[in-house]
């Protein structure tokens, strides 16, 4: 890890830790480095796991990092946060879809080591997180309204991995990956607040001035507000925001 890439590190009250980059790249950079550390020391790892723009660097530097270091993955299992309803592994628009074209297929982990909340299994996601020993690192991403995963504004705390209903504004966001608005699925399955907070370990990265809002908010809170799922991360002890400068706005 090259700590010259962080431009600023900040530790607040409310136990949240901040890192600032100045752009997306170093942070992805830095990020990726770290996690090829932790996974040099544990070979046997659950991964928790995010998608979308956010961690779209990471996965590639990442795949860059375990190539030269020769990393076996043969031991990890992953996790990842959410899975529309309704659209088959196939589909181009499906998370199981952009992970393995992302990072599985790029790094050698096959698809028995990885789990998705689909149909078959939401409602017991969770058990068998807790079956395989419960996720070690998550990564996490934030919506413009605060949202982790899928977990929208008003979901309370102690939610479990479920279908939920996608806001509005997640629907305009996420409608830039579909051919119109029209396409995005309304409905989701998505790991619980719950289900999050029992990592042992847990990043958060946001990129760009959409996210500056959400991250201001974070870090003036002393405890949950539904109307901020991601203050359900100040309930954690051990939290990491990997920021970039538009992100961070306000804290330099």
């Amino acid at each position: 890890m090259n700590k010259l890439l962080i431009v600023k590190e900040l530790s607040f009250d409310n136990n949240l830790k901040v890192k600032i980059f100045k752009n997306k790249k170093d942070a992805s950079l830095f990020l990726a480095s770290f996690l090829v550390s932790l996974l040099e020391k544990s070979p046997q790892f659950n991964l928790g796991l995010a998608t979308g723009d956010s961690p779209l660097d990471l996965y590639s530097f990442f795949a860059q990092k375990a190539k030269e270091k020769n990393l076996v993955l043969s031991k990890i299992q992953t996790f990842n946060l959410d899975e529309y309803l309704n659209l088959d592994e196939t589909s181009k628009k499906s998370y199981r879809y952009f992970m393995n074209e992302n990072l599985f297929s790029k790094v050698g982990i096959d698809k028995s080591q990885t789990h998705f909340p689909l149909e078959n299994n939401y409602d017991s996601y969770d058990e068998l997180i807790d079956k395989k020993g419960g996720i070690d690192f998550q990564l996490l991403g934030i919506g413009t309204n605060g949202h982790i995963g899928f977990n929208e504004p008003g979901t309370p705390l102690e939610s479990k991995t479920s279908i939920v209903d996608l806001a509005q504004s997640t629907i305009d966001s996420n409608a830039r990956f579909f051919a119109n608005k029209d396409l995005v699925p309304r409905q989701a399955y998505s790991m619980g607040l719950s289900t999050i907070l029992k990592a042992k370990e847990i990043a958060l990265i946001a990129f760009g001035s959409s996210k500056c809002d959400a991250i201001k908010k974070l870090l003036k809170l002393k405890d949950f507000d539904t109307s901020l799922p991601a203050s359900a991360l100040l309930k954690h002890n051990k939290v990491t925001l990997y920021l970039d400068l538009e992100a961070a706005c306000d804290l330099l």
